[in-house]
């Protein structure tokens, strides 16, 4: 008795072991995970939720929210997993959300295009333009300031802004530390 008691701990030990150095190697994918069904159906109503949360340092954040807001991005169902995917061979050339490594192909039934609506897309590139006001790219940064000058009153930017613009200001001071 106490033999399968201590097996058994040792299993969930290490099956949570095995679920955090997940985590660490796939930030964004967790996260996404975390709010499967509102990046799955999203809905103008939920979708700002959604973005809040996706708000980090996460480097493939940036380019997550351009996939998504291009309809690049694609859930499969065998694992329940978020990818991008493009079509190759009658299936989808899958490629990982955090890391853009290449990871084969799936056949086209087991894979779904997460298909944001229009209301959905503009509140996407809203958050957008403050991650490219901050990014270091100058070409970037010019085309957050077309897309201000184009729509001036976007949805929550302002405040989407200061808070990149805190982030940004917490990685620099960070950065002077060290």
């Amino acid at each position: 008795m106490i033999l399968r008691f201590a097996c058994f701990a040792l299993a969930i030990c290490l099956g949570l072991t095995s679920a955090q150095a997940q985590d660490d190697s796939a930030p964004l994918q967790t996260l996404l995970q975390a709010n499967a069904d509102a990046v799955a159906n999203p809905s103008r109503s939920t979708v700002d939720g959604l973005l809040d949360a996706l708000e980090s340092d996460l480097p493939a954040v940036t380019e997550f929210l351009e996939r998504w807001r291009d309809r690049g991005v694609y859930l499969r169902a065998s694992d329940g997993l978020f990818y991008y995917a493009r079509p190759s061979d009658g299936g989808f050339a899958l490629t990982d959300i955090d890391t853009t490594a290449d990871l084969g192909r799936a056949e086209s039934a087991d894979m779904a295009e997460l298909r944001p609506n229009a209301g959905v897309r503009r509140a996407i590139g809203s958050a957008l333009v403050a991650f490219q006001l901050l990014d270091d790219d100058p070409a970037r940064r010019v085309a957050a300031l077309d897309a201000i000058a184009r729509s001036p009153s976007e949805d929550n930017f302002a405040r989407r802004l200061r808070r990149a613009s805190a982030r940004s200001q917490h990685r620099r001071d960070t950065d002077t530390r060290q």
